[in-house]
């Protein structure tokens, strides 16, 4: 079984939209509000957040994709 059906299950939903809504919405909302605020004062730690939460994104967007499971290992 996917991670994707997996993680859909566990949330009682059957489509893409409840992993969009519970899960990939919160995180993207996160590092955009970490992109600002990384560029309004770009100290190192902020950085380090935002390429953070950047890799986060990707690697968990690249879990849940149904149609190529493999672009997890292909991000590192």
């Amino acid at each position: 079984m996917s991670h994707y059906k997996t993680i859909t299950e566990l949330l009682g939903g059957k489509g893409n939209n409840d992993i969009e809504e519970t899960i990939l919405a919160p995180i993207e909302d996160l590092q955009e509000k970490a992109t600002v605020v990384s560029a309004h004062n770009p100290t190192a730690s902020n950085q380090l957040a935002k390429q953070k939460l950047v890799t986060m994104t990707e690697q968990l967007k690249a879990c849940l994709t149904l149609n190529d499971p493999l672009n997890l290992f292909m991000k590192g």
